[in-house]
């Protein structure tokens, strides 16, 4: 099969993700679960239907853990029931529209008011001088500390040293294969784009399991395209033109491939 046949066969059935959905779940993850219940439900009529932990993990490339949690959220939210029935036991889901629905209107409509909430409120109390130069001053100095606390908790590292470690790996990666991406690892850039590096994986941590960040990040030295156009892991977390995190784009084009090998094989962590 040439290379524009095997793009279109994998282009036929794209997963529709819907971003509304991870906002009002608080996950995204769960929000991916979710877009993919609503297919469902759709091409069932909105009734009843059931579907293994595998084939959602199948479909939607998920870990088991990822997958149970979202589960997990999505009943509690009360949009999706998810019940055991039957011999031999099938899991069956059933979507919740009208809550569904409820809870977009009330999130969109919190939005627009936060968004229409006037800054300043006039109030028919008249104030002095003094009384307005002393919340100045309040205000000043608690922008101040806040800014001062923002950046003490800046300094406490958000990553482990083997997420420095993997991030430096990368980083050496880049530069071996792409020469254009030497200077984020020259002497003044190195230690920041490092970190930075560090950070967006463990963030990733939190959506992915090892084995798929490292397939990602092994897909992203590899591929002709996007080992130039994905030059440090913080570009895993940003969103495509349709909304879409570039990680979870990558697991999708990654489907077929089935490739586990983490490519940070040689680094002792």
């Amino acid at each position: 099969m040439e290379l524009n046949e095997l793009f279109d066969a994998m282009s036929l059935q794209p997963i529709a993700y819907n971003p509304i959905y991870a906002k009002i779940t608080g996950s995204l993850t769960a929000g991916v679960l979710l877009s993919q219940v609503v297919y469902w439900s759709r091409c069932m009529k909105n009734k009843e239907f059931y579907k293994t932990d595998e084939d959602f993990r199948e479909e939607l490339c998920l870990g088991t853990y990822e997958l149970k949690n979202a589960k997990k959220t999505l009943q509690e939210k009360g949009l999706v029931h998810i019940k055991r029935k039957g011999v031999p036991a099938k899991t069956y889901y059933l979507l919740d529209k009208e809550e569904l629905i409820r809870q977009i209107t009330s999130y969109v409509e919190t939005t627009q008011l936060d968004m229409w909430k006037p800054h300043n409120k006039t109030s028919g109390n008249h104030t002095t001088i003094t009384e307005t130069n002393t919340k100045t001053n309040t205000e000043t100095n608690t922008r101040r500390e806040s800014k001062l606390s923002r950046s003490l908790e800046k300094k406490e590292k958000s990553f482990s040293e083997q997420d420095k470690q993997i991030a430096e790996y990368y980083m050496q990666k880049k530069a071996e294969t792409v020469p254009s991406a030497s200077y984020l690892i020259s002497k003044e850039k190195k230690e920041k784009t490092i970190e930075n590096g560090a950070e967006a994986i463990a963030k990733l941590r939190k959506e992915l399991s090892e084995e798929q960040i490292y397939a990602i990040l092994k897909f992203t030295i590899e591929d002709d395209f996007w080992k130039t156009n994905v030059l440090t892991p913080c570009k895993l977390l940003k969103k495509s033109k349709e909304g879409v995190p570039y990680y979870l784009r990558f697991i999708s084009e990654m489907k077929h491939k089935k490739e586990e090998r983490p490519f940070i094989a040689t680094i002792d962590c």
